[in-house]
């Protein structure tokens, strides 16, 4: 697989040589719905239709809104998402994550990380 990259008022998106998505928000980003549509359309547009892991560096995430949160977790949006790994800044962070995954039940593999490195190694043990 060719590693591929996408720049735009979202962040970055870096499809590696693995079939993991690199999703690194800009700073302090506030995520609305109408952000998670643009989220999820480059998503599918990097992807390809082919299946993919997702790596979300959640550290630069200041707020994600309800409505945001659905449309990320609707099964619709994610049917060719193997595993989910988020990074995440402090254990704190952990709560707000593992808060939205139960409220969400999210049906593919989703764990939390403070290393990247720990991350990339779970989500090729997924792929």
């Amino acid at each position: 697989m060719k590693n591929q990259t996408i720049y735009n008022k979202q962040g970055t998106f870096i499809l590696d040589e693995n079939g993991i998505i690199h999703i690194t928000p800009i700073k302090n980003s506030k995520i609305t719905s109408e952000i998670a549509n643009e989220v999820i359309k480059t998503v599918h547009l990097i992807a390809n239709d082919k299946p993919y892991a997702l790596l979300i560096d959640n550290r630069e995430v200041s707020s994600i809104d309800l409505t945001a949160q659905k449309l990320f977790a609707k099964k619709s949006n994610n049917k060719n998402t193997i595993a989910v790994a988020f990074i995440i800044k402090s254990p704190l962070s952990y709560i707000v994550v593992n808060f939205f995954i139960k409220l969400n039940k999210l049906s593919k593999p989703t764990k939390f990380f403070l290393s990247t490195s720990e991350a990339i190694n779970w989500l090729k043990g997924n792929l």
